[in-house]
């Protein structure tokens, strides 16, 4: 299956931002796989990886302008922030059908009167749901909410099957994968991306296309879901620690190697003298001549300069008598350093197989063993890495974790103090 470029979701990442960051944190949530399943693009929630999928046909992908691309990502996910997947979750056939020209004209006309987009921009040729599109005797007004375009196009469909006319325009995308974010995993990630000032710049406008959806929740005593965590800007989750998952990886350590190995003798050997040995059945690694390799890489691009002091606090939170830890810096090369000094080397662009092939290196060069585990700190912008050993990689990541090799570990640094 063909990759996605690395470089065009970075450069996609920071255009979206300009129509409205949470377009940008929903992307960088994502991971976007092209597959010839579907005719223009979908998008579902992983609840396993707690990921959006953004699938895309790769045909239709590159027939589009830089600019439609935005428009196409951005109207995936306002589906979802308008918890479209609600709307549709029980619908089939004809109402399905026309309950997809629906929220097309909400989301499409949406992103030109909210976010910036513009129509003769994103829809050069006409060929998507507009209310002049849909309705091109006589256009209703935009702005409007999913029941009033549902109605309308219900009675149009109506009128088409009497004279054999189906309904204009286009529907951009396929809303199979709409109700996957029906669930709590999406609500409680939602709440850890989205920032307060983010949730109160959108709550008017999702509110004013939601009401009813929460009056239906009321009768039904059904959980409103995600929408209304956007709306309400919902309740706020204390957050751990970065120390909390190196102490529980080293725990492991620690639990296992501290067991008394020589001080329960067998009985029947009360009386033998105390300096005199008996092995153990259970081995463990010795810890006086070779201690737990573990090592640090602080990604030091700009935008990662604010985790510098937690960087090294966080390495600090593990035993040294017990672990060998070792402090590294990296752009497009690594550069070491110690905990002691709090030294920064770098600065430039971001690659994160430089940490692989400095790890190689090392430890051919040293006769060691592949470290224990390798803790990274970064915004997940860099490029692809391919690990010896992926399960031992922790990564910490402010932004994408769409490099992240698979079997690896990867954390949200917004769900850390």
């Amino acid at each position: 299956m063909e990759r996605f470029d690395h470089d065009e979701f970075i450069a996609l990442s920071r255009e979206l931002e300009k129509h409205h960051s949470i377009f940008d944190r929903l992307w960088v949530l994502g991971k976007p796989v092209f597959t010839d399943t579907i005719p223009t693009a979908a998008v579902y929630f992983d609840r396993v990886g707690e990921c959006i999928d953004f699938k895309i046909n790769p045909t239709f992908w590159t027939s589009l302008s830089n600019v439609e691309k935005q428009f196409v990502i951005s109207h995936e996910c306002l589906h979802v922030i308008l918890y479209h997947g609600f709307r549709i979750n029980e619908l089939k056939g004809d109402e399905l059908r026309i309950a997809n020209y629906a929220l097309d004209i909400v989301v499409n006309h949406s992103l030109v009167d909210k976010f910036d987009f513009k129509r003769e921009e994103v829809d050069p040729t006409n060929k998507y749901c507009w209310v002049d599109t849909v309705f091109p005797k006589d256009p209703p007004e935009t702005g409007k909410y999913y029941e009033f375009y549902y109605n309308l196009i219900e009675k149009l469909a109506a009128q088409g099957a009497a004279s054999g006319v189906g309904i204009p325009g286009n529907v951009l995308d396929s809303h199979d994968g709409l109700s996957s974010f029906n669930t709590p995993e999406f609500e409680e990630k939602i709440k850890d991306i989205i920032s307060n000032e983010e949730l109160n710049s959108l709550s008017d406008f999702v509110e004013a296309q939601t009401s009813d959806i929460e009056e239906q929740c009321k009768q039904a005593g059904c959980s409103p879901g995600n929408t209304f965590v956007i709306a309400n800007v919902g309740k706020v989750k204390s957050k751990k620690k970065w120390e909390t998952v190196i102490k529980k990886w080293a725990s492991k350590y620690i639990k296992d190697n501290e067991v008394e190995q020589w001080a329960r003798p067998n009985r029947r050997l009360a009386f033998m003298p105390t300096d005199f040995m008996i092995p153990s059945d259970q081995e463990v690694e010795e810890f006086e001549n070779d201690r737990i390799q573990v090592w640090f890489f602080q990604d030091t691009s700009g935008s990662c300069s604010g985790f510098v002091d937690r960087f090294f606090k966080a390495a600090k939170s593990l035993p040294l008598d017990k672990f060998d830890v070792k402090m590294h810096c990296f752009d497009t090369q690594v550069f070491e350093t110690t905990l002691n000094s709090g030294k920064l080397y770098g600065f430039g662009g971001t690659t994160f197989s430089c940490i692989e092939a400095y790890i190689q290196a090392y430890i051919k060069k040293h006769e060691l063993k592949y470290p224990a585990a390798v803790f990274c700190i970064t915004d997940g912008y860099g490029n692809n890495v391919i690990p010896q050993i992926p399960e031992r990689w922790y990564w910490f990541i402010q932004g994408s974790a769409y490099l992240v090799p698979p079997k690896s570990h990867h954390f949200n640094l917004k769900d850390f103090e």
